[in-house]
């Protein structure tokens, strides 16, 4: 007989639902350790030792067991293995069982330390007498299981709720109640020596404080997510241990860690109990924003099959669309998963088949004009859209559109919106079909690329990798801010280690915020950039909004001299000399002049420009209060999270920096971080300083499409895979510009297939290895220097200096 059995072959009654398989499993062990006599129980964590020991020895002894293959030891041993490997099943269906055998084992194991001081002889002495009593239980099994059936059925009769029978759930007024019982029973039994049993009394407090908090904050609309997040973690949590594993582990381990450590500082059971909440707090909502599959390889098996099965087949069903032949398939991501749909939205096929010949026809010219804020039109898929009614609603902005005003913003389409869009959104837009509308191979073979990626599934996000990388950048944070805090006065060696190690963190930490504002993470947009400018903002100090903002144009524009911001450095840096002298920037909404000052900084930037990149951070931070502070701060969709997330991020910044003893000290610290930071700013550049620059709007024929521009303004960096992490998906910048929601571990599988499509193509792919690159974009900025100083007055007029106008720069 084992564990396993049903118990229905034991007893002759009938089968209860189970009460609540969640509170059995888990609160079963605590009031096992709370039966035990306070007399046995070790005053300091030698205990906890011992038992791990015993559990140790109990295991191993059940192992030796089965490996000697003799009838009566090996069945003997499959029930100890039993009771280790599947203990939470064992709590939930024989739960008198656990409850004896767990208190009998640890009452003889605790005792035997108890007497003999001895911590190894009580671990094994307790292991090998757990064996035995596993055994004698595990005879007694019949008996025990029909007394527990029988507790049962009487408290269902005297309760009265046979509802409440069938839900496995544990509700948060159940579980805060249980709790104080608990917590009231450990005070009580403990009243002379509470101390021992704080860490197991400020964690119950904490969990008391969690539940109630969550119920509470759920009926306050601003809180509501928050709230609904921990009690899910509460009430579903078999669900959630059974589904998200991994998830549910790391939100356990932060909660407990952080009581604990509090413990260990010597913090009070409120204090600890405080900080544990806040920690399992943040961990329920790190973990739903990051977490949200579950970590097991069936479901992925799982899913990879549901995908295949809907890709093949025959008859597609999204969003309304129905009996879609094959060769008019499209597949799109929605959400990070591939999606069968058609390549024309159906609304607009019903139209064009409802109207027949008295369907609109334009061609490539008519479009073209049609160029401007309040007459704005896109071609998408060989059809024609008047969007301009759309402009001040696009979630991205207006920048981007007005800089495909008129043009095919087919593959822009597709690289930047979920399949929702062209199904619901796009149809309300279409006004007529673009005549002889054809695509070149070069572009017919990108979009193949695309397919090919959305076939493999590869649009969605392992979330595994954004964990163990949150994780570390967490650590890698926690250590650097522990130095300054924990050990003022270490020295400026270790403090020097600490600012290094907090510029690695932005360093890194920015590649994530990379992700996030292009919604490769989630693909939920609107999830994206809530998480990220609440954690984002507050741990970079530089504002999401701001960066969506530019960094949209930059992808649409990339090296335009009047429309790309991220080239538009005057008067600083200038990458190309088709900068010099007066031009407009769109984004910036202002003129740059090639003056006197532009002029002096220029002619030696290729010597300024790597100690220019060791402050550029100061940049960000104006740049972001800027924008936020202006009439222009009205478009950030989170404007007032985005200013609290920046203040909190100056809040820790500075708090941090006043546990440094000296003010010499603090500007070290300031210096070095900022500027080991600025690695990021060197490897942001090297993608297109030294790369192509054109003048006004690109993608107006073959000649500059969308594939096209993509490559000829970026550059790769060769280097092996394991040295991604330190580039943070930049070293694919021509994949990633072509492909911009696809999650930076699958860069390298496009990287791959983009070249062989340039080799088939006999297209230049650029990708010098991270020495060259900089070596090239010195060669550009020293080429352009040396321009700048041939420059007259009159070259470039010289007008008014834009030192005041680049300080109070929208954007």
């Amino acid at each position: 007989m084992t564990g396993q059995e049903k118990p229905e072959k034991a007893a002759k009654l009938p089968s209860v639902p189970s009460t609540n398989v969640y509170r059995l499993s888990a609160v079963g062990p605590i009031a096992c350790l709370l039966a035990v006599p306070a007399a046995v129980v070790p005053r300091d964590f030698s205990g906890l030792g011992v038992i791990i020991g015993a559990c140790g020895v109990l295991l191993a002894v059940a192992l030796l067991g089965v490996l000697t293959g003799l009838p009566i030891i090996s069945q003997a041993a499959d029930v100890v293995v039993d009771r280790t490997v599947c203990a939470k099943h064992n709590w939930e269906v024989n739960t008198l069982r656990s409850f004896i055998e767990t208190f009998s084992i640890l009452h003889v194991t605790f005792h035997i330390f108890q007497q003999t001081k001895d911590a190894s002889f009580a671990a094994v002495v307790g292991g090998l007498t757990g064996a035995a009593i596993v055994l004698i239980g595990e005879c007694l099994t019949s008996q025990l299981r029909y007394v527990e059936q029988r507790l049962q059925l009487n408290v269902k009769n005297t309760a009265k709720r046979k509802e409440s029978w069938k839900n496995v759930e544990l509700f948060s007024m159940e579980n805060f109640f249980m709790g104080g019982v608990i917590i009231t029973g450990l005070c009580v039994r403990n009243i002379h020596r509470l101390e021992e049993a704080s860490s197991l009394a400020a964690t119950i407090l904490a969990s008391i404080i969690l539940v109630t908090a969550a119920q509470v904050s759920k009926y306050y609309s601003p809180t509501n997510l928050l709230g609904s997040i921990v009690q899910d973690r509460v009430i579903n949590g078999v669900h959630n241990w059974k589904h998200h594993t991994f998830r549910s582990s790391l939100e356990l381990s932060v909660y407990l860690s952080s009581i604990f450590y509090c413990r260990w500082l010597g913090e009070d059971i409120y204090t600890s109990a405080f900080v544990g909440t806040l920690a399992a707090g943040i961990g329920c909502v790190i973990g739903e924003c990051l977490v949200s599959d579950q970590f097991t390889l069936d479901s992925l098996q799982r899913r990879q099959a549901s995908l295949q099965s809907k890709i093949n087949s025959d008859i597609v069903e999204f969003r309304g669309v129905e009996n879609v032949k094959p060769e008019l398939m499209e597949l799109r991501e929605e959400c990070g998963v591939t999606v069968p749909t058609s390549r024309l939205p159906t609304r607009v096929q019903n139209k064009i088949a409802t109207m027949g010949s008295a369907i609109k026809y334009y061609d490539f010219e008519e479009v073209r004009k049609h160029n401007k804020l309040d007459d704005l039109w896109v071609m998408v898929e060989g059809q024609v859209y008047d969007i301009t009614a759309f402009v001040s609603r696009h979630p991205g902005g207006w920048l981007p559109l007005i800089n495909m005003a008129g043009k095919d913003a087919t593959d822009v389409m597709a690289e930047y919106h979920p399949a929702a869009v062209f199904e619901n959104i796009l149809p309300k837009f279409h006004i007529g079909v673009v005549k002889d509308y054809k695509v070149s191979p070069i572009t017919q073979g990108y979009r193949e690329i695309r397919q090919e990626l959305l076939r493999r599934g590869l649009f969605e996000t392992s979330m595994t990798y954004y964990v163990f990388k949150s994780i570390g950048l967490l650590t890698l944070w926690a250590i650097s801010v522990s130095l300054v805090v924990f050990l003022p006065k270490a020295g400026l060696l270790v403090h020097i280690v600490a600012a290094v190690g907090i510029g690695a963190f932005w360093q890194q930490l920015a590649f994530i915020g990379h992700d996030v504002g292009h919604n490769s993470i989630s693909h939920n947009r609107k999830k994206d950039l809530f998480w990220g400018t609440l954690l984002g903002n507050a741990l970079m100090g530089i504002s999401l909004g701001w960066w969506k903002r530019s960094h949209n144009t930059h992808h649409v524009t990339c090296n335009s001299v009047e429309h790309d911001p991220d080239i538009q450095h005057l008067p600083m840096l200038c990458v190309s000399s088709k900068l010099f002298g007066k031009f407009w920037s769109t984004y910036h909404e202002k003129f740059f002049i090639t003056d006197a000052v532009a002029r002096f900084f220029v002619s030696y930037q290729h010597l300024l420009f790597y100690p220019i990149m060791g402050v550029a951070r100061f940049n960000l931070y104006a740049q972001s209060w800027l924008l936020l502070l202006s009439k222009r701060g009205s478009e950030i969709e989170y404007r007032k999270m985005e200013i609290l997330s920046l203040s909190i991020f100056f809040a820790w910044y500075i708090a941090m920096l006043s546990f440094l003893p000296t003010w010499l000290e603090v500007a070290a610290f300031v210096l070095i971080s900022h500027a080991s930071s600025g690695l990021l700013h060197v490897q942001i550049c090297i993608s297109h300083f030294a790369m192509p620059t054109y003048h006004g709007h690109a993608y107006n024929d073959d000649t500059d499409d969308w594939f096209k521009v993509q490559l000829e303004t970026s550059m790769n960096v060769e280097c092996s895979e394991s040295m991604d992490w330190f580039h943070g998906g930049l070293q694919f910048q021509i994949e990633h510009h072509l492909f911009p929601r696809l999650p930076r571990h699958n860069l390298r599988i496009a990287h791959e297939m983009v070249k062989v499509l340039c080799e088939k193509h006999n297209l230049h792919y650029h990708s010098p290895d991270f020495h060259q690159a900089n070596v090239e974009l010195l060669a550009c900025l020293k080429k352009t220097a040396l321009e700048a100083r041939m420059l007259k007055k009159g070259d470039a007029g010289f007008y008014t200096s834009p030192i005041w106008e680049g300080l109070n720069a929208q954007g």
